[in-house]
């Protein structure tokens, strides 16, 4: 997800300098060095700027409203304009259009319970409480579609059925890029699935990008 170290493929790399090149583009728009940008910020090594714009790295989310500041732009199209380099599968089922437009109303099933806000989530402890609940309430709705864990890895072509486990039992994240495949394997929506997990794994951003929700 948003927040979670991704394992680098060749299509993260990639997408990792595109935004790195951005990056570039709106520091030098505001008319700011790496090390000017760097000072700006408080960071010591000015280094990460450089590694920042060359792909090595992503601009952490608990400093968005400080890049924003810096780069005079809102905080959300700060998020927005990364969001399609660091999560593009979230971002296309954030924003496809009409939320539902690709689930079959019977296919519609109840938003998760709210997750808890920033102030709740500030350690592990209540980070894994989060996502819990959220893996309690996936493993909820396989249950009700009569799939064992077994089932669902299957149907996800994952060849280790401990994920599915681990991700109901809120130890683990879901894997990357399987977001629509475990919506649709559940019959629940994608949009709302991916709301869950970003608010979930980083609501930080979340707050950012759905302000009206806090």
């Amino acid at each position: 997800m948003y927040a979670s170290s991704q394992r680098i493929t060749d299509d993260t790399a990639e997408l990792r300098r595109q935004a790195g090149n951005w990056h570039k583009e709106q520091r030098e728009r505001v008319g700011l060095t790496q090390r000017e940008m760097a000072t700006a910020l408080a960071i010591k090594k000015w280094t990460f700027i450089s590694q920042l714009e060359t792909g090595a790295c992503r601009v952490p989310s608990t400093r968005y409203e400080d890049w924003a500041r810096i780069l005079e732009m809102p905080v959300r199209d700060l998020a927005l304009s990364l969001m399609p380099f660091y999560d593009p599968e979230s971002y296309n089922l954030l924003f496809p259009g009409e939320p539902d437009a690709d689930v079959e109303p019977e296919h519609k099933a109840p938003a998760p319970k709210p997750m808890p806000r920033n102030e709740e989530i500030t350690d592990r402890k209540a980070e894994h409480r989060a996502r819990k609940e959220l893996g309690t309430w996936l493993a909820d709705r396989r249950k009700l579609l009569k799939m064992t864990q077994v089932d669902l890895a299957a149907k996800l072509g994952i060849p280790e059925p401990i994920r599915v486990s681990l991700v109901e039992n809120g130890h683990d994240r879901m894997p990357l890029g399987y977001t629509k495949a475990w919506a649709w394997a559940l019959k629940i929506s994608p949009h709302y699935l991916a709301r869950a997990l970003l608010r979930v794994n980083d609501p930080l951003i979340f707050d950012v990008i759905f302000p009206d929700e806090i």
